[in-house]
């Protein structure tokens, strides 16, 4: 017997069942970084062509294992990650009442590297606002004195957020120019939250340690070239480098241009206001993959 329709036409004969269908999940890149690379493109691909599903899902899981989480339920979907880990990501289409699930993709979401957050407008602000109030504290009268500064670059991957921000400043000791200058800034803030779910819409993480060094202006010109950019490297008098590896991040030191070129240090004396630069402090970059 033929079907009628509503309006007396013949309706058209149910799609043939679909035999056996398989999925594929797309997904664009299989390194993302925090902030500055974070979108990725995910498309769920049904085989044959011909088969029509009628509900998508794609889902996220550690790669250490434990739960699926889902992320979108869309056929494509432009997944803005917000967590760095190791994750699998899967899709399902239901296909004939059935579900089909796809293989696995391995993502990766990286921290930033020391390039990429020194490159950011904000973070280069935020450190010259800091090393401009260490050439006001060197100071010559009443009290020849100076003193580093330093926080940690933390980055909030929270919508609407999505920036470098910063811990409140440690002020190093007053040193007299006779002393060498340090700041000993606290140990590492912990991630918040600490374990974040795969699909959560963000954290923060601690991703560099920040840190001045000293003019030397006002010093006695009778005392050797102090070195410039971060210290360290050798093993009986460890320094940013190896504070910097013990923390597992990069170190970004604020400081001046050698000077004279290719002599690796400043004199005595030299100019308040020279030309100065920011620093790798090579501990670990970026911050591992957690």
């Amino acid at each position: 017997m033929t079907n009628i329709d509503a309006v007396g036409a013949p309706a058209p004969p149910p799609p043939p069942p679909c035999p056996n269908p398989t999925i594929d999940l797309e997904v664009d890149h299989a390194v993302r970084t925090l902030k500055h690379a974070h979108a990725n493109r995910l498309k769920i691909v049904v085989s044959p062509a011909s088969c029509r599903a009628s509900a998508y899902k794609i889902e996220i899981q550690r790669a250490s294992g434990g739960a699926w989480f889902p992320l979108a339920t869309t056929r494509s979907f432009r997944w803005l990650a917000r967590v760095a880990g190791t994750f699998k990501l899967r899709g399902t289409a239901t296909i004939d009442g059935a579900d089909v699930q796809s293989g696995t993709k391995d993502v990766e979401l990286r921290f930033p590297t020391y390039a990429e957050m020194v490159g950011d407008g904000h973070t280069r602000r935020a450190a010259a606002r800091v090393w401009a109030e260490t050439l006001r504290n060197c100071t010559q009268h009443p009290v020849n004195q100076r003193r580093e500064l330093g926080y940690w670059i933390q980055l909030n991957t929270r919508p609407r957020v999505n920036r470098y921000v910063f811990t409140h400043r440690t002020e190093g000791s007053w040193r007299l120019p006779g002393q060498g200058a340090s700041v000993s800034i606290p140990p590492r803030p912990a991630d918040t939250p600490a374990s974040p779910d795969p699909n959560a819409n963000g954290a923060t993480y601690p991703v560099a340690s920040f840190h001045t060094h000293t003019p030397t202006t006002y010093r006695p010109l009778g005392l050797s070239p102090r070195g410039v950019g971060p210290s360290g490297g050798d093993p009986l008098f460890p320094g940013d480098m190896e504070a910097d590896t013990a923390d597992t991040v990069p170190g970004v030191v604020y400081d001046y241009v050698e000077s004279p070129a290719g002599s690796g240090g400043i004199p005595m004396a030299h100019p308040l206001h020279a030309p100065a630069r920011l620093y790798c402090s090579l501990g670990i970059d970026p911050r591992p993959t957690p």
